[in-house]
């Protein structure tokens, strides 16, 4: 799902606005949530999961940024970064 697309386009006001809900359930949930602006790929959100999983809350000022990720599948093998759920999501798949 792209975020324009999330809540019809509101969920930068939503994030942003004092004492924000959206940000406070997300920050609760047991999954890793991050959300960033398409087309440029700028983080504008990441919960408490996603530093919990790699030790600091990502930034990234746009797609290049993103080629810096590094993970791993399940048997080991290195993942290529544009094999992630952001950069597939950013050119328009569904994930």
């Amino acid at each position: 799902m792209k975020a324009a697309d999330l809540l019809g386009g509101q969920v930068h006001d939503l994030l942003a606005a004092p004492n924000p809900p959206l940000a406070a359930i997300l920050d609760q949930l047991p999954a890793a949530v991050v959300i960033a602006e398409a087309p440029s790929g700028k983080i504008v959100f990441s919960n408490r999961q996603v530093e919990r999983l790699l030790g600091v809350r990502p930034v990234a000022a746009g797609v290049a940024e993103h080629r810096e990720w590094v993970s791993w599948t399940a048997d080991g093998r290195r993942r290529e970064p544009a094999d992630l759920a952001m950069p597939r999501a950013l050119r328009g798949e569904t994930v």
